[in-house]
């Protein structure tokens, strides 16, 4: 996957760098997907093991254990990030939340790979920034493998109510009960590190309708996947 290639190559420049500057503090950061390992999980917690379903969520743990193999001076540090929400800035692609806020503020149907029942754990992305950016700035020497999810399973008639109330507009959609798109993932609060304080939904739904609001964000497609 060409994903897997450019991971070779970032990983091959951190050899170069160890072996130029040997005495430096070298640190690895990757950012992986809690929801792409662990696919038709509940209630993952720290003994739960990777079953990656797709192409994707099977080359982020290879990507993991592509990283293990650094050596041991590395700092290596894995954060597998659960469903990312919130505002991220222009020309990105928009996830189902931000699909569903925008097409409901424009008053346009939302056509949904999924079905209302789909359970998913929905974390901030401003959360996700601030935390690995105090990471980046840690001192600590140690290899961390980190879950970053809200350990609050949600579901997508939840999230399509809770849009509602807040933007104050009726949600209109269509679901396309695709069974790829459709397992549950969830996960334990007992596998969240320390230091990581999650904005509820309710807040943090709020926090997106103001900034996509205020924003001129224009939809690539009103087709969204859970």
């Amino acid at each position: 996957m060409p994903e897997v290639r450019a991971f070779e190559k970032a990983l091959a420049f951190s050899h170069q760098l160890l072996r130029r500057i040997p005495g430096a503090r070298h640190s690895f950061h990757l950012i992986s997907s809690a929801g792409g390992l662990f696919e038709g999980q509940k209630h993952v917690d720290r003994t739960s093991l990777p079953r990656p379903r797709k192409p994707y969520g099977r080359a982020k743990l290879q990507q993991e254990q592509m990283l293990a193999r650094l050596p041991a001076q590395v700092r290596k540090m894995i954060y597998r990030l659960s469903t990312v929400y919130g505002f991220s800035g222009k020309g990105v692609r928009c996830g189902l939340v931000n699909t569903l806020i925008q097409n409901s503020i424009r008053r346009q149907p939302s056509h949904i790979v999924g079905n209302a029942l789909t359970i998913r754990d929905y974390v901030l992305v401003s959360d996700v920034g601030k935390f690995i950016a105090s990471r980046l700035q840690d001192v600590d020497a140690s290899s961390r493998l980190l879950t970053l999810a809200s350990g609050k399973p949600t579901t997508i008639f939840e999230v399509l109510n809770r849009i509602e109330n807040i933007v104050g507009r009726k949600c209109f959609y269509a679901f396309e009960d695709v069974s790829t798109n459709t397992t549950d993932i969830s996960f334990s609060p007992a596998i969240l590190p320390e230091f990581w304080f999650p904005t509820d939904l309710g807040t943090g739904l709020r926090q997106t309708v103001r900034y996509l609001t205020a924003s001129s964000l224009a939809l690539d497609s009103n087709r969204a996947r859970a």
